[in-house]
């Protein structure tokens, strides 16, 4: 995606273009660190499956490497973790498939999130669905919204759905309509569906294992609920995109994992500067950030105290 989303002139256009410089070796050297921990737990999560108490913590382990993989998956779509659209495409495909959706198909998802960030009736990640709109008001609604359980029945629900449908199937939602795409959004989740459904079919086969790589997906999908509910939810829905989004600050350690995502809104301002570029673009706009968490949790336990601040309110380490 080379639009930018920021229309005031808070950056020069020289520094500006100078971020966008795209590089292969440090997205090839995360990758491969990425999927080797993936690996390395998966293996683990075998080895130790006779033993309950120690497959739950590996398990556990599992889960938060693989709710990483929408990191390296997200930059792929915007065509930013490597030089080239052919690796793009195929990093895209390696984190695609972990991830639960196809790379077209979530290209077309998230740059209309770009297009109208937040933006009710129009943001596909609002579309039919409250929790990304507003911070939930009660205990009971605050724990769902961190169970992750409704993000992952909305991923398995729309891979299985477009797998289902047909070339002249003319009953897509948006923004899964266009014809041109049709097929391309078919066949690509029939092929993530197919890989998602071995893993259940192993666990009925009885694989070693199997049961608690398939419980690593609860644990998955709360780190992905609290990361992602983070980026956007209790903003205003107007104004600019600074406006809109939210940045998040934490821990390098975090940070590595979430390949800088935690920049969110300067990703979303300027979405063609790649992941490792990121801090240095935080730090020459940051004095123009209109909202900053100080740590996932940290906001979370503001948010279930009722403490979570006012729209158009700007975050603090004091007020956390």
């Amino acid at each position: 995606m080379e639009e930018s989303f920021e229309y005031r002139s808070l950056l020069d256009r020289d520094a500006l273009r100078a971020l966008q410089t795209r590089r292969d070796l440090p997205s090839a050297i995360h990758l491969a660190l990425q999927l080797g921990a993936f690996l390395t737990c998966i293996a683990l999560v075998v080895y130790v499956s006779p033993f309950p108490l120690v497959a739950f913590v590996a398990a556990l382990a599992l889960g938060a490497v693989w709710t990483t993989f929408f990191a390296p998956f997200h930059e792929c779509a915007h065509q930013t973790a490597f030089r080239t659209r052919r690796l793009n495409s195929i990093a895209g495909w390696i984190t695609g498939i972990p991830f639960g959706m196809g790379p077209t198909v979530y290209r077309e998802f998230h740059f209309e999130h770009h297009r109208y960030t937040h933006i009710p009736d129009k943001d596909p990640e609002l579309a039919g669905n409250a929790t990304f709109a507003q911070w939930p008001t009660t205990p009971s609604a605050w724990a769902y919204m961190v169970a992750g359980l409704w993000l992952l029945w909305l991923k398995v629900r729309l891979m299985f759905r477009l797998a289902a449908s047909s070339a002249a199937h003319t009953e897509l939602p948006p923004p899964f309509a266009d014809p041109d795409l049709r097929t391309t959004f078919i066949w690509e989740s029939r092929a993530v569906a197919c890989a998602w459904s071995a893993l259940p079919l192993l666990v009925l086969l009885g694989v070693s294992g199997t049961v608690w790589i398939l419980f690593a997906l609860i644990p998955c999908h709360v780190l992905q609920a609290i990361w992602i509910t983070a980026e956007h939810t209790g903003l205003p829905h107007e104004g600019t995109i600074l406006d809109r989004t939210r940045t998040t600050c934490t821990s390098g350690f975090v940070s590595w994992w979430l390949w800088n995502m935690n920049y969110h809104a300067e990703h979303h301002a300027w979405p063609a500067v790649p992941w490792h570029a990121l801090p240095a673009l935080n730090a020459q706009v940051r004095s123009h950030l209109e909202h900053e968490s100080w740590g996932y949790w940290n906001l979370q336990m503001a948010v279930l105290r009722g403490q979570a601040l006012p729209d158009g309110a700007r975050s603090s380490p004091t007020s956390q």
